[in-house]
């Protein structure tokens, strides 16, 4: 066997990815009408489909199923979307399409050391290396300061989460004080009732572990203690069988006035060759959630950045990049940057996980009222900052989606990763990393600035078209520089002078879609990177709308000259045609207060510095895949 083919059929396998990948339409179809339930089955009668009901918490969107045409195909019913879209009564008709949705999850052994912390009477306390503040001789600290904020008496008590996933053991011995049926519902199934489904190969337990993350219950004698113990744990059971659009959208908009957070370890295949992202009432879900949620201060969405290592690039996933989520990204038990985590710009923070040389596993309650060392992946590190974002809401209740957003920008701790490449630092003092984010979460820090915040402005949103003519061209071995100039839509309501996220909307057309990469400079002169090339992604379909989101921009001044580069390094002889480009620049006109005569202070200011790598993030890398070096140090379930 070549080393290539070895190479892929091994990565297959390590990260569990779709190899082959083929679209499948279902007979269902989610149509907004103009009017209510006589207009539906006005309009069944007379074109052939059930009606199965209005979609719970979408007003006048309705599923409807298509008589005599077969539940699952290969091919888009084009005819059928047309009739439906052209008729008056419809405001718009999507059929439904399954999605391959991934748990993030690693199926690696971990060897886990034995350090002992007296503290709970919990078994596998002594391996919560992860909580401990625990530091040995030459090893960096390895914290997330979560003790202290304990010993302030905040241990998500009154907050409510949900982790959206295949279920929830919710009468295991460690979780059942703190379940809450009010936070759960199966939408696989359509019931109250999210346990999740018994096999042999227990390819149900992922949402066990997350939950376990977050609200095992202390001092049971039981598995281990959750970060934030507690809580109130429910879940949304939606990745046991085909996930579509009103799955996701039923799934994300779920009792949103009275879940705080959200938890959702999965996502696209990460197989460094898929581009996808939320479709209709995903999208709307996850706006609804965030705007309205929480009676109008937003539920927080928390999303796993994905395991997709070196071949991926989390910008490629619509939910890491959607505004509306926190994407966590994992660093390991020494401060390392795993070889499973994807890096992007889309990245908001880190917390530990395990996975690196196999060792340090996280500890999670599992299936059959059983414990487990093993969960890993990006799937731990979500639920992990989901329960330390459950005692910042603790501590204060009153914050919004944006205010956690601006408290991880302000808190997030970069000591313990220094070591660790790519560390660059915005024109406000903020530094970050496509790796990390801006940090490793600080809960500490966290809780106590939220104790005396002062609330973000209202949020804005400029929208900055590219000052060149489309189509662009574009070919291998050449650079495409698009400008846009802006001041911020100044004098205007939608003015911004205070930037948050920062999106760019891109339409390509190219003969080969990884072989592009992305890199959008500031007029401040940062840089960020927005998509790395992605060697195993072959499409010719280029990107469409496609929005890459950036968070290293935060705190800047949007006025002046931006600079997009999309570039080619292949010489390959591809070429192709970008034909639109737009900016979309979130953020507030007036400053937030927490900015007001201040700056961000690091413990070590002078080390911060000398980290600041001066080179550019987007030189050319080879990458090396060492299959001796993986097989050496990984066991893997196949």
């Amino acid at each position: 066997m070549s080393s290539e083919i070895f190479s892929i059929l091994f990565l297959c396998i390590l990260f569990h990815s779709h190899c082959s990948y083929g679209r499948h339409f279902t007979n269902d179809w989610a149509v907004q009408l103009n009017g209510g339930d006589d207009m539906a089955k006005q309009l069944t009668d007379e074109m052939g489909y059930y009606n199965l009901g209005q979609i719970r918490g979408f007003p006048n969107v309705y599923l409807l199923r298509k008589k005599e045409h077969p539940s699952r195909s290969k091919r888009e019913a084009k005819q059928l979307n047309k009739i439906l879209n052209e008729d008056p009564r419809v405001l718009w008709a999507e059929q439904q399409e399954i999605r391959v949705r991934d748990k993030r999850n690693l199926r690696l052994v971990a060897r886990n050391g034995d350090f002992y912390v007296n503290r709970f009477n919990d078994p596998l306390w002594p391996k919560q290396w992860y909580l401990h503040n625990s530091r040995s001789e030459n090893e960096i600290a390895r914290s997330m300061n979560v003790i202290p904020v304990w010993d302030m008496g905040y241990t998500g008590r009154g907050v409510v989460l949900s982790v959206m996933d295949d279920g929830l053991e919710w009468n295991h011995t460690d979780l059942i004080r703190n379940y809450d049926s009010k936070a759960s519902w199966d939408s696989n199934d359509n019931d109250p009732d999210p346990f999740p489904r018994y096999d042999k190969i227990e390819s149900n337990r992922h949402g066990t572990r997350c939950a376990g993350v977050i609200a095992m219950v202390e001092n049971n004698l039981k598995c281990g203690v959750g970060v934030a113990y507690n809580s109130k744990i429910g879940a949304i059971r939606m990745l046991d069988g085909p996930v579509t659009d009103v799955i996701e959208g039923l799934s994300i908009a779920f009792n949103i006035d009275y879940i705080d957070i959200f938890s959702a370890s999965w996502g696209p295949t990460d197989n460094g060759e898929t581009v996808d992202g939320p479709t209709t009432l995903a999208s709307k879900a996850l706006e609804k959630g965030a705007t309205i949620g929480r009676n109008g201060r937003g539920v927080i969405y928390i999303w796993a950045s994905g395991n997709g290592g070196f071949f991926d690039n989390c910008n490629c996933d619509g939910y890491v990049s959607s505004i509306y989520t926190l994407a966590i990204g994992s660093v390991t038990y020494d401060g390392k940057f795993p070889f499973y985590s994807e890096k992007c710009s889309s990245t908001i923070a880190t917390t530990y996980s395990g996975g690196y040389f196999g060792k340090n596993g996280i500890c999670a309650t599992e299936l059959y009222d059983k414990c487990t060392t093993r969960h890993s992946g990006t799937s731990a590190s979500a639920p992990m900052a989901a329960g330390i974002v459950a005692l910042v809401l603790e501590a204060n209740p009153y914050l919004t989606w944006r205010d956690i957003h601006h408290l991880i920008v302000w808190t997030a701790d970069v000591m313990p990763l220094l070591n660790n490449k790519g560390w660059k630092m915005n024109s406000i003092g903020f530094m970050y990393n496509s790796q990390f984010g801006f940090g490793l979460l600080n809960a500490e820090a966290m809780v106590k600035t939220a104790l005396k915040w002062e609330y973000v402005p209202q949020k804005t949103l400029c929208d900055v078209n590219a000052e060149a003519s489309f189509p662009v061209p574009i070919s291998s071995n050449k650079s495409a520089v698009i400008i846009f100039q802006t001041d911020g839509c100044r004098d205007t309501w939608n003015e911004v002078n205070y930037l948050e996220h920062v999106q760019v909307c891109l339409s390509i057309d190219y003969t080969v879609r990884g072989a592009l990469d992305l890199y959008l400079v500031s007029p401040s002169g940062t840089e960020t990177v927005l998509l790395t090339r992605r060697i195993k992604d072959q499409a010719i379909e280029g990107f469409k709308n496609w929005k890459f989101l950036t968070v290293h921009l935060w705190g800047e001044s949007p006025t002046g000259l931006w600079k997009l580069v999309i570039r080619d390094m292949s010489k390959k002889g591809y070429n192709g045609l970008i034909s639109r480009a737009t900016l979309h620049l979130h953020g507030t006109k007036d400053i937030p207060k927490h900015m007001l005569n201040a700056k961000k202070v690091y413990q070590d200011e002078e080390r911060v510095l000398s980290a600041v790598d001066p080179n550019p993030e987007y030189e050319d890398e080879k990458i090396r895949i060492d299959n001796s070096y993986f097989l050496s140090q990984f066991e893997i379930y196949f």
